[in-house]
């Protein structure tokens, strides 16, 4: 394709990001780093997503990618381009989630330009192939039918399904469900989302020097198709039920219990809460660790998740889940909730704070070694507006960190 224009450039030099903006509209962000010889990341991103699918399209439009993989780009089917990309070091895949639609790659140096290529032509040259979707058709329904004599798939449906109040856009896909879906509403769906690239930015990190990857970004990105479309996602209020839910499901032959308790609920989202957020899962992680498989020997291992969210709206939740023996599932839960109490009334001491702040603080030296880091939080700063310099800002975090802010978070 012809090569487009350089708008505007901004160098972020106390991270070492440089900005372009060009004249389609394409945002790229760039950092170049020496952390590994062979590896050049990319994610790209553009809001909209699923969000933007009306209910009675929206497992076409959830399903997009997965058709347009099996199918291949351009004149390649998948069979095909995977034979042309036979020797290269070199992998691309467009994603469609529930707020936003973009690619994730990464490539070897010597093969960034067949990457540029792969992300030109993904957004592009999406194929429409009959053949291909029925044979995922066929492939997706043995599998989902395989699924169903599985205790554990039917447990995850029943905690999907309840804590979206059954939302029909959150019901668990089945073989049934499947055949809801349509080529053509799938292709047509994936060509919008990728058809303007006006709003889509891109963020490449790894080893390349700047005068090398402009003239590939100038060419397979400046280039991309724009329709000056102003848009956004949309908020369609998928939400966790009020109050207290207990469900039990019975199910398989083998003595086992699946445990998952989950807290849920709204908050004020910031760099600032979400870090205190963090932390305080992290205090809850080592504690529930020491109890239940050190002290009272109920659990191999239990697995504590908390995510903050900012969009689609400002909300948060606590998965503590673990496996047992189903005799002990009432024995190892009231010590969960026990310890969650003692978190909220107490708060924690010395011994765990400074636990929490050590093990930050080695993480963090480390990831700063890392192309995967850059990127993900990259892009964690651009989509929450903030500014790049909070890269260097993360001991104020650890340092201000207390006792106090522990059990503030616990109890809010």
């Amino acid at each position: 394709p012809d090569p487009g224009k350089i708008l505007s450039e901004k160098i972020y030099s106390s991270v070492g990001i440089t900005e372009w903006i060009m004249d389609n509209g394409v945002r790229v962000l760039l950092k170049s780093t020496d952390f590994k010889n062979d590896e050049i990341l990319i994610k790209a991103y553009s809001p909209g997503g699923t969000s933007l699918a009306g209910d009675k399209d929206f497992l076409s439009a959830y399903l997009a990618t997965d058709i347009i993989s099996e199918s291949g780009i351009g004149n390649f089917s998948s069979i095909q381009l995977e034979k042309k990309l036979s020797g290269k070091i070199v992998n691309i895949s467009p994603y469609i989630s529930e707020l936003y639609e973009g690619l994730r790659g990464s490539a070897s140096p010597q093969d960034i330009e067949t990457l540029f290529q792969l992300i030109f032509l993904h957004i592009t040259e999406a194929r429409l192939d009959s053949s291909a979707y029925n044979s995922f058709l066929t492939r997706t329904s043995g599998w989902l039918e395989n699924l169903k004599s599985r205790p554990e798939s039917v447990f995850q449906d029943t905690l999907t399904a309840t804590l979206s109040q059954n939302h029909i856009r959150k019901r668990p896909l089945t073989a049934e469900l499947l055949m809801e879906t349509d080529l053509h509403t799938a292709v047509n769906f994936y060509r919008d989302r990728f058809g303007d690239a006006g709003d889509f930015t891109f963020i490449i990190v790894g080893n390349f020097s700047i005068d090398i990857i402009k003239p590939l970004a100038l060419q397979y990105l400046g280039s991309l198709p724009t329709k000056n479309r102003s848009e956004s996602w949309v908020n369609h209020n998928i939400s966790p039920p009020k109050g207290n839910v207990n469900k039990s499901v019975y199910r398989g032959i083998e003595p086992k219990g699946l445990t998952q308790i989950i807290y849920t609920g709204d908050c004020e989202w910031s760099r600032q809460s979400r870090y205190d957020f963090l932390s305080m899962i992290e205090v809850l992680r080592i504690k529930m660790r020491e109890v239940l498989r050190e002290d009272m020997g109920g659990v191999y291992g239990v697995r504590i998740q908390g995510d903050m969210s900012h969009y689609p709206k400002e909300s948060f939740s606590i998965s503590i889940g673990f496996g047992c023996d189903p005799e002990r599932v009432k024995e190892l839960s009231t010590a969960v909730k026990e310890q969650i109490q003692i978190i909220m009334e107490e708060g924690t001491t010395e011994k765990y704070l400074h636990k929490v702040k050590e093990t930050q603080r080695r993480k963090h030296e480390v990831d700063l070694e890392k192309n995967r880091y850059w990127l993900r939080v990259t892009e964690l700063i651009d989509k929450h507006d903030w500014d790049f310099d909070i890269f260097n800002q993360f001991d104020d975090l650890v340092n201000g960190l207390s006792l106090n802010t522990i059990h503030e978070t616990a109890n809010q």
